[in-house]
């Protein structure tokens, strides 16, 4: 319970504060991403995503902010940290997290996957 609580706690801090910039939109979400976050350490880079959903998914989820990584070397990406919400933009009640790193896959083309490799790695994968 300690560890659900610390990591709820780091996921509402880092973000408080955070700038969020629209990067791209489909039918269903809005992506974004806070710029301030961005760390590129050798051949990887990771960033703080934000997804807006535009009607709530069966769950009731509204938004949900990521940790993610790209291999920039090796073009891949996976998700660090994640944190579901109620309400948009972060907003409401937490309904989910996870603080595991995911497997790394390849971004397919025309993806959001793909324009965030594309923007923290400066080049598509």
């Amino acid at each position: 319970m300690l560890k659900l609580l610390l990591a709820v706690f780091l996921c509402v801090s880092s973000s408080a504060h955070a700038e969020w910039t629209p990067l791209s939109k489909n039918d269903n979400q809005k992506l974004f991403v806070d710029w301030s976050t961005l760390k590129r350490v050798g051949g990887k880079s990771r960033i703080w995503t934000m997804y807006d959903i535009l009607a709530p998914n069966k769950f009731g989820a509204r938004s949900n902010k990521m940790l993610e990584e790209a291999d920039c070397d090796a073009g891949r990406t996976r998700v660090l940290s994640l944190s579901v919400y109620a309400g948009n933009q972060g907003a409401g009640d937490v309904l989910a997290t996870h603080n595991s790193p995911g497997e790394w896959s390849y971004p397919a083309p025309e993806t959001f996957q793909e324009i965030i490799f594309y923007a923290i790695c400066g080049r598509m994968p």
